[in-house]
């Protein structure tokens, strides 16, 4: 998924600070500020889009709000069918539920110092994209 940016830090070690103008955010605007590879030398202050791995924001979606609330109907279910009253069912569900953030947590931290930088720059934009760019957000 491309995204447009705008280069905030261009550094020397071939990564940049990128600010993603997030628009389409339920309840207002939220800008998102990220380190990027810099493979095309863009310097600060230009506009560029950068390259989203979709596959990789799914799998990261699913990992933060689809399992966990998977886990939190299967811990209830299996303290249920070992014969648990409600409360301790409701108990267990739960405790699933923060053992599956916890785990989440730590595998993202491992994935984060495996690959730190995910994204990288594809295309310095030019003046009239960024127009054309503006200009389709404008509608929406």
């Amino acid at each position: 998924m491309l995204q447009e940016a705008v280069i905030t830090n261009a550094r020397d070690d071939g990564l940049a600070e990128v600010l993603v103008e997030r628009t389409w955010v339920v309840g207002g605007e939220s800008d998102m500020k990220t380190l990027v590879r810099n493979t095309v030398g863009a310097e600060n202050g230009q506009h560029v889009y950068i390259d989203i791995p979709t596959g990789g924001l799914f799998k990261g979606a699913a990992a933060v709000y689809i399992i966990p609330i998977i886990l939190l109907f299967v811990g209830y279910a299996i303290a249920a069918v070992l014969g648990a009253g409600e409360g301790i069912s409701i108990l267990c569900g739960f405790s699933a539920l923060v053992l599956s953030y916890l785990a989440v947590s730590i595998i993202s931290k491992k994935l984060h110092k495996k690959n730190p930088t995910p994204y990288e720059t594809v295309k310095i934009l030019t003046e009239e994209e960024i127009a054309e760019i503006k200009k389709n957000n404008q509608l929406i």
